[in-house]
């Protein structure tokens, strides 16, 4: 069939039929399928032996090594001339391996890539052998034990405003045939996760950007090379010294901060290095970040082989691409078991952790641009906010005011077709998709809004609304949609993450949809019962109802104060009765009552 039809097999499998049958003819171009199998993905430790048996048989060695490297993934992108002197000890290696992957044979790989220059798979394949060792195994067990007391007092909402990114997406390490990897898990990053993280069941790493450009801290990585790490043990000197090294750039970079009038702090990332964080108010544009960025790489004395490296970079994302991610604070490192922690001034650990977060400075965008303006004398304008006129938001819908003053960008929409009459036909649909699932109330404001466009109809209008999807927009959808508005006048609604419901601008108007009787179309990500809706809408809304709460329980003590003023009242009267009468017992209706003296305070009760 596949002959007649001159068809190309469509995996591995076929791959390798198709070739026993041509060698059995004699028929086989070697060249040619060279070429089809490096199309083909190979996860078989039977069909790798099989192909690189072949290719010997074709007296093919580069072919062979790329069979044992595809199959274990340790490939390299190094040129092929740096193999040439080392290619039969490769081969050699890989076939020990095959035999046996104990840690001398892994032990031998890794030099090989290290001598041709390959650190990064020579790093790899360390982290294999390490975990293989009983050793490693033990100084985990140790090292958590001796530092999990120091989270015990951490808040998790807390760790979450100031460190976690991109709010629906993160990273997980897993192991992956032998290798330990970071694998995008794309849902929101909830307290669940962070607590795993925490107590070492799980490694957490966050996305650093959020699609539309923007971040709302940096971190400068500062890590000893890997060439470095590879050539000695994470207890000898020279390791010691080069960490040293990376602590004192760590320590000029938070020195030239402070010159500046900006806040460093210095987080022991529990392997290579150190890093830096610098916090802000909300979240601000990466291109001003990369600008300060700039400014402090280029003014801080450097150390020889300490590499750094800043997040966000500055790597413009790719439609579909997340960006970096990094290592949440105060986790385990799966290949030390040393946990990572954020030092004092005096570089000792900090031990009071919600203390230490509670009195991070976070900086305003303004004071960025102070700070750029000051160093690279290009005049920087500082945006003012967007206000919603008092006499304006009288008028309004409570629903639709609420959004209005919560959301930047509807915000701007808003003021923007009441100063020019125009809007396009996405920023019409965007609108829509808000206002459109806050009942009668936003449907009314949408006709109000589109009768400043020059070309309203009212029937163009409603037909619109008439269409309206069944659920409103996301948030990231907008920030994606208006990347340079959302960053320049700021798109930071903090709403509780839940794996239920994404953020929306609509979630807004949920606060107060109960109490004012509105249909607010609730952005679940799926089908969910009417009770369950109402507790998801309850934990979204958590500071909403914890105020509420904090009203109730005021209003409740001011009660128990009336009350105990009564109390104190009565008993001082009955006290007086008894004192004159010269009695501790008297006959009522409902049986005797008596007073006893426990300890000076008088008690009351009665015998029946």
């Amino acid at each position: 069939q596949y002959f007649s039809k001159r068809s190309n097999p469509d995996n591995i499998t076929e791959f390798v039929v198709i070739l026993y049958d041509i060698k059995r003819k004699g028929e086989d171009n070697a060249d040619e399928l060279k070429t089809f199998r490096k199309k083909l993905h190979n996860d078989y430790k039977d069909i790798m032996l099989y192909m690189v048996r072949y290719w010997k048989s074709k007296q093919d060695m580069e072919m062979m090594l790329w069979e044992y490297e595809y199959y274990y993934g340790y490939g390299t992108k190094e040129e092929k001339t740096r193999y040439e002197v080392f290619i039969k000890d490769f081969l050699e290696c890989y076939r020990l391996i095959c035999e046996d992957e104990n840690e001398d044979n892994l032990s031998s790989l890794m030099q090989l890539y290290a001598d041709i220059g390959s650190y990064k798979t020579a790093e790899t394949i360390s982290a294999i052998i390490d975990r293989k060792s009983v050793k490693s195994k033990s100084v985990i067990k140790t090292s958590i034990g001796d530092n999990d007391n120091i989270m015990f007092n951490c808040d998790i909402n807390t760790f979450m405003n100031k460190f976690a990114g991109r709010e629906d997406l993160y990273k997980e390490e897993h192991e992956i045939n032998g290798h330990r990897k970071y694998e995008c898990i794309m849902q929101p990053l909830t307290q669940q996760e962070i607590r795993a993280h925490i107590s070492g069941e799980r490694t957490i790493a966050t996305y650093v950007q959020r699609n539309n450009g923007t971040a709302h801290y940096l971190v400068f990585d500062i890590d000893i090379s890997k060439k470095i790490l590879l050539s000695g043990t994470i207890d000898s000197d020279d390791y010691n010294n080069y960490y040293k090294k990376a602590c004192e750039v760590a320590n000029n970079i938070v020195s030239l901060l402070s010159k500046l009038g900006l806040c460093g702090y210095i987080e022991e990332s529990g392997y290579r290095g150190y890093h830096v964080w610098i916090f802000f108010q909300g979240w601000i544009s990466v291109r001003y970040i990369n600008m300060l960025s700039d400014i402090i790489i280029d003014n801080v004395e450097m150390k020889d082989d300490i590499i750094v490296e800043c997040f966000p970079n500055k790597t413009h994302l790719k439609q579909g691409k997340m960006g970096q991610a990094i290592k949440l604070p105060c986790g385990i490192h799966s290949k030390t078991g040393r946990r990572s922690c954020f030092l004092e001034k005096d570089l000792s650990k900090v031990q009071d952790i919600k203390g230490f977060i509670d009195d991070i400075v976070c900086h305003s965008l303004n004071e960025v641009k102070r700070v750029l303006s000051s160093q690279v004398k290009i005049n920087l304008e500082k945006k003012a906010p967007i206000l919603l006129d008092n006499h304006e938001a009288e008028g309004l819908p409570k629903s639709v005011c609420v959004t209005l003053e919560n959301c930047n960008l509807m915000k701007y929409l808003y003021q923007k077709v009441k100063t020019t009459s125009y809007l396009t036909h996405g920023e019409r649909l965007s609108m829509l998709y808000v206002f459109g699932h806050l009942g009668d109330d936003g449907k009314q404001f949408l006709h109000e809004v589109m009768s400043h466009t020059i070309n309203y109809k009212y029937q163009t209008t409603q037909r619109f609304i008439d269409k309206i999807p069944e659920k409103p927009i996301s948030c990231t959808k907008l920030r994606e949609q208006y990347k340079n508005i959302t960053a320049e006048y700021g798109c930071d609604c903090a709403f509780k993450r839940s794996s239920k419901c994404y953020p929306s601008p609509v979630l807004h108007a949920a606060k107060i949809a109960a109490e004012e009787h509105i249909d607010i179309t609730v952005p679940f990500t799926k089908k969910i019962s009417k009770e369950r809706e109402q507790q998801v809408i309850e934990e979204i809304n958590v500071a909403g109802n914890v105020q509420k709460l904090a009203l109730r329980l005021q209003e409740l003590k001011k009660q128990m104060r009336g009350i105990e003023k009564a109390v104190d009242k009565v008993n001082k009267e009955l006290t007086k009765i008894y004192n004159d009468e010269k009695i501790d017992c008297m006959e009522i209706d409902a049986g005797l009552l008596c007073r006893r003296n426990v300890n000076g305070i008088t008690e009351w009760y009665i015998e029946l």
